[in-house]
């Protein structure tokens, strides 16, 4: 004799399926991730703003695209002075040479230089090294 059963059995998940779009989701780790990335970056730019050494980024073309004001400082010129001013403005041609072979030893190879000595001659003529 078989014997039916009209109750049955309905498997619960352990973990609920989450019904929100994808996008309410998403949303909170995406800002979460933007208040992250801008804090690192207004730390970063502290940094620049605050040390003594000078610090710089230049073009392929050796004209200067980012420099701190410690830089403009070494070199006496104004942050508007020194917007796409090239390196060889400010440096006789041993050392300009000296500085391109630096700096396209850094762009063939992906590595960083360590630093190397070279003279400048600042906006109002002194000679300094650095």
């Amino acid at each position: 004799m078989a014997i039916k059963s009209k109750t049955s059995v309905k498997h619960k998940s352990a973990v609920k399926p989450n019904k929100k779009p994808i996008s309410k989701r998403v949303k909170p780790q995406k800002e979460a991730a933007s208040e992250a990335l801008r804090t690192s970056e207004e730390q970063y730019q502290s940094i620049l703003r605050n040390i003594e050494d000078g610090y710089y980024e230049i073009n392929l073309r050796g004209d200067f695209i980012f420099f701190n004001d410690a830089m403009c400082r070494i070199l006496g010129y104004s942050r508007k002075e020194m917007t796409r001013m090239n390196y060889r403005r400010f440096t006789d041609k041993e050392n300009a040479e000296k500085i391109f072979q630096t700096f396209n030893n850094v762009y063939q190879t992906g590595n960083p230089s360590k630093g190397f000595d070279w003279k400048i001659i600042r906006k109002n003529g002194t000679e300094r090294f650095v």
